[in-house]
This record gives C-alpha cells, structure tokens and sequence, in this order.
C-alpha cells in the first residue's frame, strides 16, 4: 500500500474557505436567493453571507448543514472537489438516501450528527 506523504494531505485552508463560499454563492444565486433572504433562513446577518461567500469566514459544520438545506442540496456539493477528481466521479460519491431537515429556528440549538457515507461505487454495481 503507498504511503500518503504529509505534504499530500496537506490543505490550503484559505482555498478551502475560499472554494465552499464561491460554491455556496452559485447554488444561492441558482435558486434566485438574495443573500439576505438566505441569512434569514440560517439565522444569520447579511454581511455573514457576504463574508462566508468570500471565504473570509470561517463556518461551522451546523452552519454548513444548514446553508445546504436551505439551498436544496447536500452539504458535500458545497465542498470542493479532491484534487484529481472528475464532476462525474464527485457527483457519484455523495449518495441521497434521506433528505436532511432542518428549521431556521433549530440551527442554533441542533447538535449535529450525521454520517455521510462517500464511498465510491462503479455503475457496474447498479444494475
């Protein structure tokens, strides 16, 4: 088995912030969102949204649970792709089984815990 060097796993976390903001802003501004009728829905402020869509902004991982729901999709599309990953192969590890649910009013008080299963499967395996 290859050893993975430390300088592999290593990740830019500026690009990483940077990546899931541009994403958020996408699917946002798909669905016809303002950023303000999304800060509403997360229990955010406006400039929160403004920042987090810039990368400047650090999220937490109920706070990016909640931005998915309200922007109708799982939390993994608004992560970036692996390095070396194609859209058809990322678009096959993030299975739909159940729909998360979530209220505005939760976010604040809901302790998360969910697994997200991101194994990998070949089409060979669905028929």
């Amino acid at each position: 088995m290859a050893r993975v060097s430390e300088a592999q796993t290593m990740v830019n976390v500026e690009s990483l912030y940077h990546e899931v903001g541009q994403n958020i802003k996408a699917r946002r501004e798909q669905r016809g969102l303002t950023q303000e009728a999304l800060a509403s829905q997360v229990s955010l402020t406006r400039t929160s949204i403004t920042n987090i869509e810039k990368g400047r902004q650090k999220l937490l991982l109920h706070t990016l649970i909640g931005i998915a729901t309200a922007l109708g999709t799982h939390p993994a599309f608004l992560l970036p792709r692996l390095a070396g990953q194609s859209q058809d192969e990322y678009h096959r590890t993030v299975p739909f089984s159940e729909p998360i649910e979530i209220h505005a009013g939760q976010l604040r008080r809901w302790k998360p815990h969910i697994t997200i299963d991101l194994t990998m499967t070949s089409e060979e395996d669905d028929g």
